[in-house]
């Protein structure tokens, strides 16, 4: 096999390999985060959406209507679209976010979202 025609073949498939990384580490943060984030109405967990290209800045539903529908429709976007080298934003425009990830619940540490990224990442690499 031509050297040529051997690197392209191992570039497709490392750009595979790292595409399908990026697709395992947004579906599996998006999970994590919504799992451990402190649930009274399930509003501020139902908002973990997963994007490419760009950030959700407005949340989804609120407190009395929570919907689970903007988050798998971005897990549905990812899983089918992702390709190198767009970006995967997984975020939560709900307000009150960083006062819970601060440690304002006892129903989950301060931190808690950095700490469900370190453990994904952990888990899928």
């Amino acid at each position: 096999m031509p050297k040529k025609t051997q690197t392209v073949r191992v570039m497709g498939e490392l750009k595979e390999f790292v595409r399908d990384i990026v697709v395992k580490v947004s579906v599996n943060v998006t999970a994590e985060l919504s799992e451990d984030t402190p649930k009274l109405t399930g509003w501020a967990a139902s908002n973990w959406i997963p994007r490419i290209g760009q950030r959700t800045d407005m949340p989804f539903g609120d407190k009395l209507s929570v919907s689970e529908a903007a988050k798998l429709l971005g897990l549905s976007e990812v899983l089918a679209s992702y390709a190198l080298p767009q970006t995967v934003h997984v975020t939560n425009p709900v307000y009150y976010i960083e006062t819970l990830n601060s440690g304002s619940s006892k129903k989950a540490p301060a931190f808690f979202v950095e700490t469900a990224i370190a453990k994904t990442i952990k888990s899928v690499v």
